[in-house]
Protein backbone atom coordinates (compact mmCIF):
# COMPACT_ATOMS: atom_id res chain seq x y z
CA UNK A 1 0.00 0.00 0.00
CA UNK A 2 1.17 3.46 -1.38
CA UNK A 3 -0.09 7.07 -0.05
CA UNK A 4 1.28 10.54 0.73
CA UNK A 5 0.64 12.60 3.32
CA UNK A 6 1.24 16.22 3.29
CA UNK A 7 1.67 18.64 6.31
CA UNK A 8 3.58 21.59 7.13
CA UNK A 9 6.46 21.28 8.93
CA UNK A 10 10.43 21.02 8.28
CA UNK A 11 12.45 18.50 6.68
CA UNK A 12 13.31 16.63 10.08
CA UNK A 13 12.76 13.11 9.50
CA UNK A 14 10.09 11.37 11.74
CA UNK A 15 10.84 8.68 14.26
CA UNK A 16 9.01 5.77 15.63
CA UNK A 17 5.84 6.00 17.74
CA UNK A 18 6.53 6.33 21.50
CA UNK A 19 4.90 4.34 24.45
CA UNK A 20 3.94 5.82 27.85
CA UNK A 21 4.94 5.70 31.45
CA UNK A 22 1.83 5.00 33.61
CA UNK A 23 2.96 5.39 37.37
CA UNK A 24 -0.12 4.06 38.55
CA UNK A 25 -0.08 1.04 36.33
CA UNK A 26 1.63 -1.90 39.07
CA UNK A 27 3.65 -4.74 36.57
CA UNK A 28 6.10 -7.17 36.52
CA UNK A 29 8.01 -4.61 34.31
CA UNK A 30 8.19 -1.95 36.99
CA UNK A 31 8.69 -4.28 39.54
CA UNK A 32 11.95 -5.70 38.34
CA UNK A 33 14.71 -3.51 36.72
CA UNK A 34 15.62 -6.46 34.10
CA UNK A 35 12.75 -6.75 33.06
CA UNK A 36 12.01 -3.36 32.23
CA UNK A 37 15.41 -2.95 30.47
CA UNK A 38 14.99 -5.74 28.39
CA UNK A 39 11.48 -4.13 27.42
CA UNK A 40 13.00 -0.85 26.20
CA UNK A 41 16.01 -2.10 24.74
CA UNK A 42 13.68 -4.78 22.74
CA UNK A 43 12.13 -1.68 20.49
CA UNK A 44 15.84 -0.07 20.79
CA UNK A 45 14.57 2.78 22.73
CA UNK A 46 16.58 4.97 25.09
CA UNK A 47 15.09 5.79 28.58
CA UNK A 48 12.29 8.82 29.01
CA UNK A 49 13.41 12.01 28.35
CA UNK A 50 11.68 15.06 29.12
CA UNK A 51 14.44 17.47 30.51
CA UNK A 52 15.39 20.54 28.84
CA UNK A 53 18.42 20.54 26.76
CA UNK A 54 21.63 21.99 27.51
CA UNK A 55 21.47 24.00 24.50
CA UNK A 56 17.67 24.61 24.31
CA UNK A 57 16.91 28.41 23.91
CA UNK A 58 13.32 27.97 24.87
CA UNK A 59 10.96 26.02 26.59
CA UNK A 60 9.38 23.10 24.85
CA UNK A 61 5.56 21.74 25.56
CA UNK A 62 6.00 17.89 27.35
CA UNK A 63 2.33 17.07 26.01
CA UNK A 64 2.58 13.62 24.50
CA UNK A 65 -0.86 12.70 22.81
CA UNK A 66 -2.54 8.80 22.53
CA UNK A 67 -2.42 7.23 19.01
CA UNK A 68 -4.72 5.68 17.48
CA UNK A 69 -2.13 2.23 17.52
CA UNK A 70 -3.19 -0.55 19.72
CA UNK A 71 -0.22 -2.05 21.63
CA UNK A 72 0.42 -5.46 23.00
CA UNK A 73 1.31 -6.12 26.32
CA UNK A 74 4.64 -6.66 26.82
CA UNK A 75 6.00 -10.63 27.28
CA UNK A 76 7.30 -9.87 31.13
CA UNK A 77 4.24 -7.64 31.85
CA UNK A 78 1.73 -9.67 34.64
CA UNK A 79 -0.74 -12.32 33.21
CA UNK A 80 -2.75 -10.96 30.44
CA UNK A 81 -5.99 -11.07 32.63
CA UNK A 82 -4.93 -8.18 34.76
CA UNK A 83 -2.42 -5.88 32.36
CA UNK A 84 -3.28 -6.51 28.60
CA UNK A 85 -4.25 -3.12 27.21
CA UNK A 86 -3.06 -1.35 30.11
CA UNK A 87 0.07 1.21 29.85
CA UNK A 88 2.88 -1.77 31.38
CA UNK A 89 6.20 0.78 31.25
CA UNK A 90 7.80 3.31 29.37
CA UNK A 91 10.28 3.24 26.38
CA UNK A 92 10.15 7.26 25.89
CA UNK A 93 8.35 8.67 29.66
CA UNK A 94 5.58 10.40 29.72
CA UNK A 95 1.87 9.87 31.20
CA UNK A 96 -0.08 6.55 30.67
CA UNK A 97 -2.66 7.32 27.90
CA UNK A 98 -4.66 3.76 27.99
CA UNK A 99 -4.14 1.15 25.63
CA UNK A 100 -2.56 2.40 22.18
CA UNK A 101 1.25 3.62 21.32
CA UNK A 102 1.67 7.63 22.71
CA UNK A 103 3.58 10.16 20.76
CA UNK A 104 6.66 11.66 21.72
CA UNK A 105 6.19 15.32 23.02
CA UNK A 106 7.44 18.00 21.87
CA UNK A 107 10.73 17.97 24.50
CA UNK A 108 11.22 14.52 23.93
CA UNK A 109 11.64 15.19 20.04
CA UNK A 110 13.66 17.43 20.48
CA UNK A 111 16.07 15.95 23.02
CA UNK A 112 16.06 12.54 20.54
CA UNK A 113 17.29 14.70 17.39
CA UNK A 114 20.08 16.19 19.34
CA UNK A 115 20.88 12.96 20.68
CA UNK A 116 21.17 11.80 17.39
CA UNK A 117 23.48 14.36 15.97
CA UNK A 118 21.07 16.85 14.67
CA UNK A 119 21.98 20.40 15.20
CA UNK A 120 20.26 22.57 12.94
CA UNK A 121 17.19 22.33 14.74
CA UNK A 122 14.88 25.23 15.65
CA UNK A 123 12.55 25.00 18.70
CA UNK A 124 9.87 26.85 16.55
CA UNK A 125 9.83 24.35 14.35
CA UNK A 126 8.89 21.38 16.67
CA UNK A 127 5.31 21.68 17.16
CA UNK A 128 5.16 21.43 13.32
CA UNK A 129 7.43 18.61 13.07
CA UNK A 130 5.61 16.65 15.75
CA UNK A 131 2.34 16.73 13.97
CA UNK A 132 3.61 15.82 10.69
CA UNK A 133 5.93 12.66 12.39
CA UNK A 134 2.58 11.95 14.62
CA UNK A 135 0.38 11.95 10.98
CA UNK A 136 2.83 9.60 9.34
CA UNK A 137 3.04 7.24 11.56
CA UNK A 138 -1.17 6.91 11.54
CA UNK A 139 -0.97 6.88 8.25
CA UNK A 140 1.53 4.27 8.02
CA UNK A 141 -0.46 2.22 10.58
CA UNK A 142 -3.55 2.36 8.32
CA UNK A 143 -1.65 0.95 5.05
CA UNK A 144 -0.71 -2.18 7.72
CA UNK A 145 -4.37 -2.10 8.63
CA UNK A 146 -5.25 -2.35 4.74
CA UNK A 147 -3.23 -5.20 4.00
CA UNK A 148 -4.50 -7.23 6.95
CA UNK A 149 -7.95 -6.24 6.51
CA UNK A 150 -8.06 -7.10 3.22
CA UNK A 151 -6.03 -10.65 3.53
CA UNK A 152 -7.17 -11.71 6.61
CA UNK A 153 -10.26 -10.31 7.45
CA UNK A 154 -10.71 -12.72 10.33
CA UNK A 155 -7.82 -11.74 12.60
CA UNK A 156 -8.04 -7.79 11.26
CA UNK A 157 -9.58 -6.64 14.98
CA UNK A 158 -7.50 -7.82 16.94
CA UNK A 159 -4.36 -6.35 15.45
CA UNK A 160 -1.99 -4.66 17.26
CA UNK A 161 1.74 -3.27 17.18
CA UNK A 162 4.04 -5.22 18.95
CA UNK A 163 7.33 -3.63 18.40
CA UNK A 164 9.30 -1.43 16.06
CA UNK A 165 12.85 -0.62 14.95
CA UNK A 166 14.04 2.30 12.82
CA UNK A 167 16.47 1.55 10.36
CA UNK A 168 16.96 4.84 8.58
CA UNK A 169 20.51 3.12 7.48
CA UNK A 170 19.10 -0.04 5.80
CA UNK A 171 17.83 0.15 2.56
CA UNK A 172 15.23 -2.62 1.72
CA UNK A 173 15.95 -4.84 -1.24
CA UNK A 174 12.11 -2.92 -2.83
CA UNK A 175 14.15 0.67 -2.39
CA UNK A 176 17.21 -0.51 -3.66
CA UNK A 177 15.74 -1.75 -6.88
CA UNK A 178 13.67 1.43 -7.72
CA UNK A 179 16.69 3.51 -6.53
CA UNK A 180 18.33 1.63 -9.40
CA UNK A 181 15.87 2.67 -12.17
CA UNK A 182 16.08 5.74 -11.36
CA UNK A 183 13.80 6.68 -8.23
CA UNK A 184 15.14 8.43 -5.27
CA UNK A 185 16.16 6.47 -2.11
CA UNK A 186 13.97 6.98 0.93
CA UNK A 187 15.11 9.45 4.17
CA UNK A 188 14.11 6.87 6.62
CA UNK A 189 12.60 3.32 7.06
CA UNK A 190 10.90 1.22 9.73
CA UNK A 191 10.21 -2.30 10.84
CA UNK A 192 7.24 -2.51 12.51
CA UNK A 193 6.15 -6.06 14.15
CA UNK A 194 2.26 -6.83 14.45
CA UNK A 195 0.57 -9.34 16.40
CA UNK A 196 -2.60 -10.57 15.00
CA UNK A 197 -4.25 -11.34 18.21
CA UNK A 198 -3.73 -15.33 17.49
CA UNK A 199 0.07 -15.18 19.07
CA UNK A 200 1.38 -14.67 15.29
CA UNK A 201 3.50 -12.19 14.32
CA UNK A 202 4.10 -10.38 10.99
CA UNK A 203 7.00 -7.61 10.35
CA UNK A 204 6.49 -5.28 7.91
CA UNK A 205 8.64 -2.79 6.07
CA UNK A 206 7.93 1.02 6.08
CA UNK A 207 9.87 3.63 3.63
CA UNK A 208 9.27 6.60 3.91
CA UNK A 209 10.23 9.33 1.09
CA UNK A 210 10.15 12.65 -0.04
CA UNK A 211 6.69 13.29 -2.02
CA UNK A 212 5.40 15.57 -4.65
CA UNK A 213 5.70 19.12 -3.33
CA UNK A 214 1.89 20.40 -2.90
CA UNK A 215 1.55 24.28 -3.20
CA UNK A 216 1.03 25.91 0.15
CA UNK A 217 2.70 22.52 2.06
CA UNK A 218 6.79 22.94 2.51
CA UNK A 219 6.78 18.98 3.53
CA UNK A 220 5.06 15.91 1.95
CA UNK A 221 5.56 12.15 2.65
CA UNK A 222 5.02 9.28 0.45
CA UNK A 223 4.84 6.25 2.53
CA UNK A 224 5.35 2.48 1.09
CA UNK A 225 4.14 -0.31 3.39
CA UNK A 226 4.22 -3.93 2.52
CA UNK A 227 4.66 -7.35 4.88
CA UNK A 228 8.26 -7.91 4.58
CA UNK A 229 9.55 -10.96 2.92
CA UNK A 230 10.55 -13.26 5.48
CA UNK A 231 7.70 -15.90 5.50
CA UNK A 232 5.82 -17.79 3.11
CA UNK A 233 2.90 -16.43 4.20
CA UNK A 234 4.22 -12.85 3.38
CA UNK A 235 5.44 -13.78 0.37
CA UNK A 236 1.73 -15.37 -0.61
CA UNK A 237 0.44 -12.15 0.56
CA UNK A 238 2.63 -9.68 -1.66
CA UNK A 239 1.70 -11.69 -3.92
CA UNK A 240 -1.78 -11.60 -3.57
CA UNK A 241 -2.05 -8.07 -2.97
CA UNK A 242 -0.33 -7.38 -6.33
CA UNK A 243 -2.80 -9.19 -8.17
CA UNK A 244 -5.63 -7.57 -6.62
CA UNK A 245 -4.17 -4.52 -7.63
CA UNK A 246 -4.18 -5.18 -10.81
CA UNK A 247 -7.97 -6.51 -10.86
CA UNK A 248 -7.83 -10.16 -11.05
CA UNK A 249 -8.52 -10.98 -7.51
CA UNK A 250 -11.40 -9.58 -5.83
CA UNK A 251 -11.04 -7.21 -2.86
CA UNK A 252 -12.14 -8.88 0.71
CA UNK A 253 -16.24 -8.68 1.75
CA UNK A 254 -14.94 -7.20 4.72
CA UNK A 255 -13.28 -4.01 3.47
CA UNK A 256 -16.66 -1.99 3.62
CA UNK A 257 -16.68 -3.24 7.42
CA UNK A 258 -13.27 -2.36 7.87
CA UNK A 259 -13.96 0.66 6.42
CA UNK A 260 -16.77 1.76 8.91
CA UNK A 261 -15.84 0.14 11.97
CA UNK A 262 -12.10 0.65 11.66
CA UNK A 263 -9.57 1.67 14.37
CA UNK A 264 -7.98 4.19 11.77
CA UNK A 265 -9.51 7.72 11.35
Amino acid sequence: MNTETSATASSTPPECPYDANNSTTTTANETNPKRRQRWLFSNHEYPSNQMRNPQQRKPLSTTRLESTIPRTAPEDSAPASSCRGQESDALEGGEGKGQNWVYPSEQMFFNALRRKGYTHINEEDMKAVVAIHNTVNERAWRQVLDWECDLHPDTCADVKLAFFKGKPKDLSPKARFKNWIGYTLPFDRHDWTIDRGNGELVRYVIDFYNGKQVPGMPASVFIDTRPALDSVTSVFDRFRMFMRRRGIFASSPSDDDRKDGGRSP
